[in-house]
């Protein structure tokens, strides 16, 4: 049985180094706020929700689509 590997070398860092893990922390943040009583108007509740949930996303998308070429030491 035949395999193919490749051989690749990345840079590799450590986990609190990441990118998209600080960009995660402010979604993170968000919940901890609102787990520790902090309130929000009713009305306005909605559109922070989906704020918070988009702008998380699409940094994290943005940043490992395009800022990552190493992987933290745990992908790895």
């Amino acid at each position: 049985m035949a395999t193919n590997f490749k051989t690749i070398t990345v840079p590799v860092k450590k986990a609190w180094a990441s990118k998209v893990n600080w960009a995660q922390i402010f979604g993170f943040a968000a919940t901890v706020l609102t787990a520790l009583g902090y309130t929000v108007p009713p009305e306005i509740i909605p559109m922070a929700v989906a704020a918070v949930a988009t702008v998380t996303q699409f940094v994290t998308l943005i940043l490992r689509t395009f800022f990552s070429p190493d992987v933290v030491d745990q992908s790895v």
